[in-house]
């Protein structure tokens, strides 16, 4: 049986990387994404394996869905910071999950990062 991932973990996770996502969204996320444990058994993923691409992908998927993330934070000694890598942080944990799902089991769900694609009208290029 696959290995199993708790909301806290993937909340953990997004807060990380400085984001915020409601626990009934990462909920249905997680379900979503257990549904994937027949292919991570049938192909001998381990247990460790399939706990990363299970958060990096109920993250990634918050994040797509329109997690909110800090912009912006001062102390009070004056000290600021912010974050400005959406795209790029999306495109990472992307990657990430790819390398790791040598079978494909989870690609069906990774949503497209910003970037250049081809669009196909019948067999040509448009």
């Amino acid at each position: 049986m696959a290995a199993t991932v708790t909301t806290d973990e993937v909340i953990a996770y997004l807060q990380s990387l400085g984001y915020t996502c409601d626990s009934s969204t990462i909920e249905c996320i997680i379900a979503i994404i257990d549904e994937k444990d027949p292919c991570f058994d049938a192909n001998g993923y381990p247990d460790c394996t399939v706990k990363l691409i299970k958060i990096y992908l109920a993250g990634l998927l918050c994040i797509a869905g329109g997690a909110q993330r800090l912009q912006s934070e001062r102390d009070l000694s004056g000290d600021a910071r912010s974050f400005d890598t959406v795209g790029q942080t999306q495109g990472q944990v992307a990657a990430t999950i790819r390398q790791l799902d040598y079978a494909g089991c989870v690609s069906d769900l990774i949503p497209a990062t910003k970037g250049a694609y081809l669009r196909t009208i019948g067999n040509k290029l448009a």
